[in-house]
């Protein structure tokens, strides 16, 4: 794929190779991470919007919250909670936020939910782990490009067993916690600094 590679070997693991990554991985859902974070850095050129891994929804009065996290950390399954109840859908996967604006930008794709999330979703287990919105909610909208300036961003941390807790994070660790989950910051430079600093 351009100039990422992947090699299967022959004890069934894959070499995920190129752009300064190499990595084997031992399942396809680890692969299906590793590529969707370098492609990730491809087409995150530097006159683009500063880019999050994370999800991001709009509630019905229009406010935007972004869900930065980590494989594994519950964004897409509280995005797709989001939309079951009534909330438009911008991603799942990468956020974009213009500097300056603050103008979060959706690019959407089908939620990827495993079979815990799609029997707490109602969508049920399927053959296929990448779940559009409408399934989740008939009329769902999945919204892309700018679609309003970011109102919220809260950290999804899944920990499987806990009770949910909100902790509110002081500005300069919101800075270090932003940081760690841009796609692009380096070469957004400045721009995409200044733009992590107006958000936290």
């Amino acid at each position: 794929v351009g100039e990422i590679g992947i090699h299967e070997r022959a004890d069934g693991e894959w070499r995920v190779y190129g752009r300064g990554h190499d990595q084997v991985v031992r399942s396809s859902s680890d692969l299906e991470e590793v590529l969707a974070a370098l492609i990730n850095r491809m087409v995150a050129p530097a006159n683009a919007p500063l880019c999050f891994h994370a999800g991001a929804v709009r509630s019905p009065g229009g406010h935007v919250v972004g869900l930065p996290g980590h494989s594994g950390s519950g964004k897409s399954t509280l995005a797709g909670a989001f939309v079951r109840a009534g909330w438009d859908y911008l991603t799942d996967e990468a956020l974009g936020v213009r500097p300056g604006s603050l103008q979060a930008v959706g690019y959407p794709k089908p939620l990827s939910l495993d079979e815990t999330s799609c029997r707490l979703l109602g969508p049920g287990p399927g053959r296929d782990p990448m779940v559009r919105v409408r399934r989740l909610r008939p009329g769902a909208a999945a919204l892309v490009g700018d679609v309003g300036p970011v109102s919220l961003i809260a950290f999804p941390t899944h920990v499987p067993g806990s009770e949910p807790v909100v902790t509110t994070l002081a500005p300069d660790d919101a800075v270090v916690e932003l940081a760690s989950h841009a796609i692009n910051l380096t070469p957004t430079g400045r721009d995409g600094l200044q733009t992590i600093v107006e958000i936290a």
